[in-house]
Protein backbone atom coordinates (compact mmCIF):
# COMPACT_ATOMS: atom_id res chain seq x y z
CA UNK A 1 0.00 0.00 0.00
CA UNK A 2 1.24 3.50 -1.11
CA UNK A 3 1.20 5.30 2.49
CA UNK A 4 0.12 9.11 2.07
CA UNK A 5 0.44 11.15 4.71
CA UNK A 6 -1.75 14.52 4.83
CA UNK A 7 -0.98 17.87 6.90
CA UNK A 8 -4.26 19.46 7.92
CA UNK A 9 -7.64 18.37 9.07
CA UNK A 10 -10.04 21.38 7.11
CA UNK A 11 -12.10 20.28 4.61
CA UNK A 12 -9.38 19.80 1.65
CA UNK A 13 -7.46 17.51 3.82
CA UNK A 14 -10.19 15.44 4.92
CA UNK A 15 -11.69 14.75 1.41
CA UNK A 16 -8.33 14.05 0.17
CA UNK A 17 -7.70 11.68 3.17
CA UNK A 18 -11.46 10.18 2.56
CA UNK A 19 -11.29 9.40 -1.66
CA UNK A 20 -7.42 8.39 -1.07
CA UNK A 21 -8.60 5.66 1.81
CA UNK A 22 -11.37 4.28 -0.13
CA UNK A 23 -8.73 4.03 -3.28
CA UNK A 24 -6.76 1.68 -0.65
CA UNK A 25 -3.84 3.74 0.08
CA UNK A 26 -2.57 3.94 3.61
CA UNK A 27 -3.65 7.14 4.66
CA UNK A 28 -2.23 9.56 7.80
CA UNK A 29 -3.91 12.62 8.85
CA UNK A 30 -2.47 15.22 10.80
CA UNK A 31 -3.92 17.51 12.79
CA UNK A 32 -2.60 20.44 14.82
CA UNK A 33 -5.21 21.31 16.76
CA UNK A 34 -7.95 19.36 19.01
CA UNK A 35 -10.45 19.75 16.18
CA UNK A 36 -11.35 18.99 12.93
CA UNK A 37 -12.80 20.97 10.01
CA UNK A 38 -10.56 23.92 10.12
CA UNK A 39 -12.81 26.68 8.94
CA UNK A 40 -15.45 24.61 8.71
CA UNK A 41 -15.86 24.17 12.19
CA UNK A 42 -19.13 24.84 14.27
CA UNK A 43 -20.55 25.10 17.34
CA UNK A 44 -23.28 23.08 19.12
CA UNK A 45 -25.77 25.42 20.97
CA UNK A 46 -28.95 24.62 22.36
CA UNK A 47 -29.01 20.91 20.45
CA UNK A 48 -28.08 22.39 16.89
CA UNK A 49 -24.78 22.74 15.18
CA UNK A 50 -24.19 26.29 13.65
CA UNK A 51 -20.43 26.87 11.97
CA UNK A 52 -18.16 29.46 13.71
CA UNK A 53 -17.77 31.34 10.52
CA UNK A 54 -20.33 31.92 7.49
CA UNK A 55 -20.53 29.19 5.04
CA UNK A 56 -23.12 28.42 1.57
CA UNK A 57 -22.65 27.55 -1.59
CA UNK A 58 -23.33 27.95 -5.30
CA UNK A 59 -25.88 26.06 -7.60
CA UNK A 60 -22.79 25.79 -10.06
CA UNK A 61 -20.94 23.78 -7.56
CA UNK A 62 -21.25 20.79 -8.92
CA UNK A 63 -18.56 18.82 -7.48
CA UNK A 64 -19.77 19.45 -3.59
CA UNK A 65 -23.39 18.57 -4.46
CA UNK A 66 -22.18 15.31 -5.83
CA UNK A 67 -20.18 14.87 -3.17
CA UNK A 68 -22.96 15.49 -0.69
CA UNK A 69 -25.21 12.85 -2.87
CA UNK A 70 -22.27 10.44 -2.40
CA UNK A 71 -22.00 10.36 1.69
CA UNK A 72 -25.90 10.05 1.38
CA UNK A 73 -26.36 13.84 2.26
CA UNK A 74 -28.71 14.64 -0.59
CA UNK A 75 -32.06 15.15 1.51
CA UNK A 76 -29.94 17.76 3.54
CA UNK A 77 -29.49 20.05 0.28
CA UNK A 78 -31.31 23.52 0.68
CA UNK A 79 -31.27 25.74 -2.03
CA UNK A 80 -33.03 29.19 -0.96
CA UNK A 81 -32.91 32.66 -2.38
CA UNK A 82 -30.57 35.48 -0.51
CA UNK A 83 -31.27 38.98 -0.83
CA UNK A 84 -28.20 40.81 -0.23
CA UNK A 85 -28.16 44.82 0.51
CA UNK A 86 -25.89 47.88 0.98
CA UNK A 87 -26.88 50.25 4.09
CA UNK A 88 -26.33 53.46 3.47
CA UNK A 89 -27.97 56.27 6.53
CA UNK A 90 -30.68 54.17 8.46
CA UNK A 91 -31.35 52.12 5.33
CA UNK A 92 -31.01 49.07 3.35
CA UNK A 93 -30.61 49.11 -0.25
CA UNK A 94 -30.60 46.06 -2.50
CA UNK A 95 -28.30 46.45 -5.95
CA UNK A 96 -29.11 43.24 -7.41
CA UNK A 97 -30.41 44.18 -11.19
CA UNK A 98 -29.81 47.15 -12.84
CA UNK A 99 -33.63 48.50 -12.46
CA UNK A 100 -32.27 48.42 -8.62
CA UNK A 101 -30.03 51.38 -9.44
CA UNK A 102 -32.76 53.65 -9.87
CA UNK A 103 -33.22 53.96 -6.10
CA UNK A 104 -29.40 53.78 -4.81
CA UNK A 105 -29.54 56.42 -2.93
CA UNK A 106 -25.69 56.29 -1.59
CA UNK A 107 -24.91 56.95 -5.40
CA UNK A 108 -25.91 60.42 -7.44
CA UNK A 109 -27.48 59.92 -10.52
CA UNK A 110 -24.15 60.79 -12.49
CA UNK A 111 -22.73 58.01 -9.88
CA UNK A 112 -25.25 55.40 -10.83
CA UNK A 113 -24.33 55.96 -14.66
CA UNK A 114 -20.61 55.53 -14.26
CA UNK A 115 -21.22 52.27 -12.09
CA UNK A 116 -23.69 50.89 -15.06
CA UNK A 117 -20.59 51.79 -17.62
CA UNK A 118 -18.68 50.15 -15.03
CA UNK A 119 -20.54 46.64 -14.64
CA UNK A 120 -20.74 46.85 -18.94
CA UNK A 121 -17.23 46.60 -19.17
CA UNK A 122 -16.56 44.48 -16.58
CA UNK A 123 -19.15 41.71 -18.95
CA UNK A 124 -17.04 42.73 -22.01
CA UNK A 125 -13.58 41.91 -20.35
CA UNK A 126 -12.38 38.43 -22.57
CA UNK A 127 -9.51 38.10 -20.37
CA UNK A 128 -9.88 39.25 -16.67
CA UNK A 129 -6.28 38.59 -15.34
CA UNK A 130 -4.77 41.05 -18.23
CA UNK A 131 -5.74 43.21 -15.26
CA UNK A 132 -3.58 42.15 -12.54
CA UNK A 133 -1.34 44.43 -13.13
CA UNK A 134 -3.61 47.13 -11.85
CA UNK A 135 -4.93 47.31 -8.01
CA UNK A 136 -9.18 47.31 -8.25
CA UNK A 137 -8.51 51.28 -7.10
CA UNK A 138 -6.81 52.06 -10.14
CA UNK A 139 -8.84 50.13 -12.35
CA UNK A 140 -12.05 51.20 -10.84
CA UNK A 141 -10.92 54.86 -10.84
CA UNK A 142 -9.58 54.91 -14.45
CA UNK A 143 -13.01 53.20 -15.67
CA UNK A 144 -15.81 54.67 -13.59
CA UNK A 145 -14.16 57.87 -11.85
CA UNK A 146 -12.91 58.31 -8.06
CA UNK A 147 -16.75 59.16 -7.11
CA UNK A 148 -17.58 55.57 -8.10
CA UNK A 149 -14.35 54.13 -6.36
CA UNK A 150 -14.79 56.49 -2.93
CA UNK A 151 -18.79 56.03 -2.58
CA UNK A 152 -18.93 52.34 -2.92
CA UNK A 153 -16.22 50.15 -3.89
CA UNK A 154 -13.69 51.41 -1.66
CA UNK A 155 -15.96 50.91 1.81
CA UNK A 156 -16.48 47.30 -0.03
CA UNK A 157 -12.53 46.53 -0.45
CA UNK A 158 -12.38 47.76 3.46
CA UNK A 159 -14.20 45.59 4.77
CA UNK A 160 -12.52 42.59 2.73
CA UNK A 161 -9.25 43.66 3.27
CA UNK A 162 -8.82 46.14 6.01
CA UNK A 163 -6.31 48.20 5.67
CA UNK A 164 -5.03 46.05 3.21
CA UNK A 165 -7.65 47.35 0.56
CA UNK A 166 -5.39 49.16 -1.71
CA UNK A 167 -3.48 46.31 -2.64
CA UNK A 168 -6.28 44.04 -4.20
CA UNK A 169 -5.78 43.69 -7.68
CA UNK A 170 -8.25 44.58 -10.37
CA UNK A 171 -8.25 41.03 -11.69
CA UNK A 172 -9.81 39.72 -8.86
CA UNK A 173 -12.10 42.36 -8.36
CA UNK A 174 -13.67 41.61 -12.05
CA UNK A 175 -13.84 37.45 -11.36
CA UNK A 176 -15.17 37.98 -7.71
CA UNK A 177 -18.05 40.39 -9.71
CA UNK A 178 -18.34 37.71 -12.51
CA UNK A 179 -18.71 34.63 -9.59
CA UNK A 180 -21.34 36.81 -7.92
CA UNK A 181 -23.49 37.48 -10.74
CA UNK A 182 -25.61 34.98 -11.19
CA UNK A 183 -28.36 36.05 -9.97
CA UNK A 184 -32.57 37.06 -11.19
CA UNK A 185 -35.10 39.24 -9.66
CA UNK A 186 -35.37 37.22 -6.74
CA UNK A 187 -32.09 37.83 -5.82
CA UNK A 188 -29.10 34.93 -5.26
CA UNK A 189 -29.64 31.38 -5.02
CA UNK A 190 -27.39 29.79 -2.24
CA UNK A 191 -26.76 26.04 -0.81
CA UNK A 192 -26.80 25.33 2.62
CA UNK A 193 -26.96 21.88 4.42
CA UNK A 194 -29.88 21.22 6.43
CA UNK A 195 -28.40 20.37 9.87
CA UNK A 196 -24.75 21.78 9.14
CA UNK A 197 -21.56 21.13 7.62
CA UNK A 198 -20.81 19.38 10.62
CA UNK A 199 -22.70 16.26 9.45
CA UNK A 200 -20.17 16.65 6.22
CA UNK A 201 -17.00 16.38 8.44
CA UNK A 202 -18.46 13.93 11.13
CA UNK A 203 -19.00 11.59 7.69
CA UNK A 204 -15.41 12.27 5.69
CA UNK A 205 -14.12 11.49 9.01
CA UNK A 206 -16.16 7.87 10.02
CA UNK A 207 -15.88 6.56 6.36
CA UNK A 208 -12.02 7.65 6.45
CA UNK A 209 -11.66 5.31 9.90
CA UNK A 210 -13.62 2.78 8.17
CA UNK A 211 -11.14 2.84 5.54
CA UNK A 212 -8.33 2.34 8.16
CA UNK A 213 -7.30 5.76 7.60
CA UNK A 214 -5.27 7.52 10.73
CA UNK A 215 -5.67 10.65 12.05
CA UNK A 216 -3.54 12.11 14.78
CA UNK A 217 -4.66 15.42 16.79
CA UNK A 218 -2.76 17.68 18.48
CA UNK A 219 0.41 16.76 15.40
CA UNK A 220 3.32 18.76 15.93
CA UNK A 221 4.98 18.62 12.05
CA UNK A 222 8.39 19.34 12.79
CA UNK A 223 10.28 18.22 9.30
CA UNK A 224 9.52 17.09 6.12
CA UNK A 225 12.71 15.16 4.75
CA UNK A 226 13.41 15.26 1.18
CA UNK A 227 16.10 13.37 -1.24
CA UNK A 228 16.42 12.99 -4.69
CA UNK A 229 13.42 15.70 -5.06
CA UNK A 230 11.00 13.32 -3.44
CA UNK A 231 9.60 13.79 0.16
CA UNK A 232 11.17 10.04 2.10
CA UNK A 233 9.42 10.68 5.90
CA UNK A 234 7.75 13.26 7.45
CA UNK A 235 8.03 13.62 11.10
CA UNK A 236 5.86 14.91 13.59
CA UNK A 237 5.71 15.07 17.54
CA UNK A 238 9.37 13.72 17.17
CA UNK A 239 8.37 10.08 15.68
CA UNK A 240 9.10 9.72 11.90
CA UNK A 241 6.65 7.93 9.48
CA UNK A 242 7.96 7.32 5.58
CA UNK A 243 5.60 8.18 3.42
CA UNK A 244 5.44 7.78 -0.90
CA UNK A 245 3.24 11.50 -0.65
CA UNK A 246 2.59 14.38 1.07
CA UNK A 247 -0.71 16.66 1.07
CA UNK A 248 -0.10 20.30 2.70
CA UNK A 249 -3.40 21.97 3.45
CA UNK A 250 -1.48 24.20 5.54
CA UNK A 251 -0.36 27.49 5.11
CA UNK A 252 2.50 28.11 2.25
CA UNK A 253 4.17 30.58 5.06
CA UNK A 254 4.72 27.53 7.44
CA UNK A 255 4.91 24.56 4.84
CA UNK A 256 8.37 26.26 3.70
CA UNK A 257 9.43 25.89 6.92
CA UNK A 258 9.27 22.45 7.04
CA UNK A 259 10.19 21.38 3.57
CA UNK A 260 13.01 22.80 1.66
CA UNK A 261 11.93 24.12 -1.66
CA UNK A 262 13.80 25.26 -4.36
CA UNK A 263 14.68 28.93 -3.78
CA UNK A 264 12.71 30.72 -6.59
CA UNK A 265 9.84 28.59 -5.43
CA UNK A 266 10.22 29.56 -2.21
CA UNK A 267 9.75 33.14 -2.26
CA UNK A 268 7.00 32.94 -4.75
CA UNK A 269 5.01 31.01 -1.68
CA UNK A 270 6.30 33.42 1.26
CA UNK A 271 4.51 36.24 -1.67
CA UNK A 272 1.10 35.27 -0.11
CA UNK A 273 -0.23 37.22 2.66
CA UNK A 274 -2.81 36.57 5.03
CA UNK A 275 -5.32 38.54 7.12
CA UNK A 276 -6.94 37.66 10.31
CA UNK A 277 -10.46 37.62 10.18
CA UNK A 278 -12.88 38.35 13.31
CA UNK A 279 -16.39 37.14 12.98
CA UNK A 280 -19.31 37.11 16.16
CA UNK A 281 -22.14 35.21 16.17
CA UNK A 282 -25.26 36.30 17.12
CA UNK A 283 -28.80 34.20 18.56
CA UNK A 284 -31.39 36.32 19.06
CA UNK A 285 -35.34 36.13 19.80
CA UNK A 286 -35.81 38.55 16.87
CA UNK A 287 -35.05 39.31 13.31
CA UNK A 288 -32.26 42.55 12.39
CA UNK A 289 -33.85 42.99 9.37
CA UNK A 290 -36.92 41.06 7.65
CA UNK A 291 -35.32 39.84 4.14
CA UNK A 292 -31.78 40.36 3.51
CA UNK A 293 -28.80 37.71 4.19
CA UNK A 294 -26.29 39.82 3.41
CA UNK A 295 -25.63 43.36 4.41
CA UNK A 296 -22.65 45.55 3.07
CA UNK A 297 -21.85 48.52 5.63
CA UNK A 298 -21.13 51.58 3.86
CA UNK A 299 -19.60 53.05 7.15
CA UNK A 300 -15.72 53.10 7.49
CA UNK A 301 -16.23 54.05 11.56
CA UNK A 302 -18.07 50.87 12.05
CA UNK A 303 -16.28 47.88 13.26
CA UNK A 304 -17.69 44.83 11.13
CA UNK A 305 -17.87 45.46 7.43
CA UNK A 306 -21.20 43.00 6.88
CA UNK A 307 -23.84 41.06 8.75
CA UNK A 308 -24.91 37.86 7.13
CA UNK A 309 -28.10 36.93 9.29
CA UNK A 310 -28.03 33.20 8.57
CA UNK A 311 -32.36 32.61 9.66
CA UNK A 312 -32.82 34.85 6.77
CA UNK A 313 -31.38 32.12 4.08
CA UNK A 314 -31.74 28.77 6.41
CA UNK A 315 -35.56 29.22 8.46
CA UNK A 316 -35.34 30.07 11.90
CA UNK A 317 -37.14 27.16 12.79
CA UNK A 318 -34.74 24.79 12.67
CA UNK A 319 -32.30 26.65 15.47
CA UNK A 320 -35.20 26.33 17.59
CA UNK A 321 -36.62 30.02 16.69
CA UNK A 322 -33.50 31.71 17.35
CA UNK A 323 -32.50 34.06 14.98
CA UNK A 324 -28.87 33.84 13.72
CA UNK A 325 -26.66 36.64 12.41
CA UNK A 326 -22.97 36.64 11.96
CA UNK A 327 -20.93 40.37 12.31
CA UNK A 328 -17.97 39.77 10.14
CA UNK A 329 -14.57 41.76 9.86
CA UNK A 330 -10.95 41.70 8.59
CA UNK A 331 -8.13 43.44 10.75
CA UNK A 332 -4.71 43.68 11.20
CA UNK A 333 -2.43 41.57 12.78
CA UNK A 334 -1.35 44.05 15.47
CA UNK A 335 -5.40 44.54 15.88
CA UNK A 336 -5.70 44.62 20.25
CA UNK A 337 -9.45 42.80 19.21
CA UNK A 338 -7.57 39.71 17.97
CA UNK A 339 -6.15 39.35 21.48
CA UNK A 340 -8.89 40.85 23.84
CA UNK A 341 -11.35 39.27 25.97
CA UNK A 342 -14.37 37.95 24.04
CA UNK A 343 -17.03 39.77 26.11
CA UNK A 344 -15.21 43.05 25.04
CA UNK A 345 -14.89 42.49 21.43
CA UNK A 346 -18.58 41.36 22.04
CA UNK A 347 -19.84 44.54 23.50
CA UNK A 348 -18.21 46.55 20.65
CA UNK A 349 -19.46 44.81 17.49
CA UNK A 350 -22.90 45.08 19.84
CA UNK A 351 -22.87 48.53 19.97
CA UNK A 352 -22.12 49.23 16.30
CA UNK A 353 -24.66 46.98 15.64
CA UNK A 354 -26.77 48.67 17.73
CA UNK A 355 -26.58 51.87 16.31
CA UNK A 356 -27.03 50.84 12.87
CA UNK A 357 -30.31 48.68 13.91
CA UNK A 358 -31.65 50.55 17.34
CA UNK A 359 -35.06 48.20 17.59
CA UNK A 360 -32.18 45.04 18.83
CA UNK A 361 -31.22 45.85 22.36
CA UNK A 362 -28.91 43.27 24.96
CA UNK A 363 -32.87 41.98 26.03
CA UNK A 364 -33.01 40.01 22.39
CA UNK A 365 -29.61 38.58 22.85
CA UNK A 366 -29.88 35.01 23.49
CA UNK A 367 -26.41 34.22 23.06
CA UNK A 368 -23.07 35.17 21.45
CA UNK A 369 -20.16 33.62 19.98
CA UNK A 370 -16.38 35.14 18.94
CA UNK A 371 -14.42 33.52 16.32
CA UNK A 372 -10.98 34.96 15.33
CA UNK A 373 -8.09 33.42 13.49
CA UNK A 374 -5.10 34.89 12.33
CA UNK A 375 -4.72 33.10 8.89
CA UNK A 376 -8.38 33.38 7.35
CA UNK A 377 -8.75 35.30 4.49
CA UNK A 378 -5.75 35.82 1.71
CA UNK A 379 -5.06 39.26 0.23
CA UNK A 380 -5.96 38.92 -3.60
CA UNK A 381 -3.36 41.95 -4.26
CA UNK A 382 -1.27 43.04 -7.21
CA UNK A 383 0.19 40.25 -9.09
CA UNK A 384 -1.91 37.42 -7.04
CA UNK A 385 -2.71 35.61 -10.29
CA UNK A 386 1.29 34.77 -11.02
CA UNK A 387 1.51 33.93 -7.65
CA UNK A 388 -1.35 31.27 -7.29
CA UNK A 389 0.34 28.26 -7.06
CA UNK A 390 -0.32 24.87 -8.90
CA UNK A 391 -1.30 21.77 -6.79
CA UNK A 392 1.79 20.11 -7.52
CA UNK A 393 4.90 21.18 -6.42
CA UNK A 394 8.21 21.05 -7.28
CA UNK A 395 8.75 18.25 -5.47
CA UNK A 396 7.23 15.35 -7.17
CA UNK A 397 5.89 13.80 -4.53
CA UNK A 398 4.68 16.87 -2.62
CA UNK A 399 1.17 18.26 -3.60
CA UNK A 400 -1.09 21.77 -2.05
CA UNK A 401 -3.76 23.01 -2.02
CA UNK A 402 -5.78 25.51 0.43
CA UNK A 403 -7.56 28.64 0.16
CA UNK A 404 -4.00 30.02 -1.15
CA UNK A 405 -4.44 28.45 -4.21
CA UNK A 406 -8.20 29.10 -4.17
CA UNK A 407 -9.41 31.88 -6.88
CA UNK A 408 -11.04 34.01 -6.59
CA UNK A 409 -12.16 33.00 -3.38
CA UNK A 410 -11.98 30.63 -1.04
CA UNK A 411 -14.76 28.56 -0.40
CA UNK A 412 -15.62 24.66 0.81
CA UNK A 413 -16.93 23.76 -2.94
CA UNK A 414 -13.00 24.73 -4.07
CA UNK A 415 -12.05 23.00 -1.35
CA UNK A 416 -13.27 19.83 -2.80
CA UNK A 417 -12.87 20.91 -6.15
CA UNK A 418 -8.42 21.24 -5.61
CA UNK A 419 -8.77 18.12 -3.65
CA UNK A 420 -10.42 16.29 -6.49
CA UNK A 421 -7.34 17.53 -8.39
CA UNK A 422 -5.00 15.81 -5.92
CA UNK A 423 -5.99 12.84 -5.74
CA UNK A 424 -6.60 11.93 -9.62
CA UNK A 425 -3.26 13.24 -9.86
CA UNK A 426 -1.94 10.94 -7.41
CA UNK A 427 -4.25 8.19 -8.95
CA UNK A 428 -2.65 8.56 -12.36
CA UNK A 429 1.33 9.14 -11.15
CA UNK A 430 2.55 5.70 -13.42
CA UNK A 431 -0.13 4.86 -15.34
CA UNK A 432 1.61 5.48 -18.95
CA UNK A 433 0.26 7.71 -21.43
CA UNK A 434 -1.77 6.49 -24.61
CA UNK A 435 -0.38 5.47 -27.52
Amino acid sequence: MKKVVILGAGILGLYTAYRLAKENYDVTLLEKSDFLGGALRSYHIDGYDIEQFYHHFFTIDNELVELFKELGLEDKILFNYATNGFYHKGRIYPLLMPSDLIGFRPLSLTGKFQLGLLMARIKLLKNPKELDRYTAKEWITKVAGKYVYENLFKVLLRSKFGENHEKASAAWFVERINLRSHVDKNGEKLGYLKGGFSQLIEILKNKLIQNKGEIIMKASVNEIAVKGNKAIYVKYNNKKTDCDYVISSIPPFILTNLIKFPERYEIRLNQLEYQPAICVLIGLDRKVTEKFYWVNIMKDSNSFGAMVEHTNLIPAELYNGTNIAYLASYVEKSSRLMRAPEEEVFKRYFQDLTRLFPHITLKNVKWFRVSRDFNTGLIYKKGIASLIPEVQTPIRNVFIGGMFNSYPERSVAKSVQLGGEIVEKILNIGIPPSL
